[in-house]
C-alpha cells in the first residue's frame, strides 16, 4: 500500500500546500519550494481530502481520496 502523494507542478514552483478534510479542518500545512513534493499520508484516515496549493502565486484546490 502506497502511503505517499507526489504533487508535480512540472512548470511552476510550489509555495504551499493545505490538506483539509471534507469538513475544512487543516489537516497538514507546509511551505515548500519546489516543483515536486511528496507527502507522507500515512497518518491520514481513509476518505476524501483537499489540497489547497499555492503555485507561484495561483491556488489550485484539487480533491483526492486516502484508501
Amino acid at each position: 500500500m502506497n502511503h505517499r502523494l507526489l504533487i508535480d507542478s512540472k512548470t511552476s514552483e510550489i509555495e504551499a500546500i493545505e490538506i483539509c478534510d471534507v469538513y475544512g479542518r487543516s489537516i497538514v500545512k507546509m511551505e515548500s519550494h519546489s516543483k515536486n513534493v511528496e507527502l507522507d499520508v500515512s497518518n491520514l484516515n481513509s476518505g476524501v481530502y483537499w489540497i489547497h496549493m499555492n503555485i507561484s502565486g495561483d491556488n489550485s484546490t484539487q480533491r483526492f481520496v486516502k484508501k
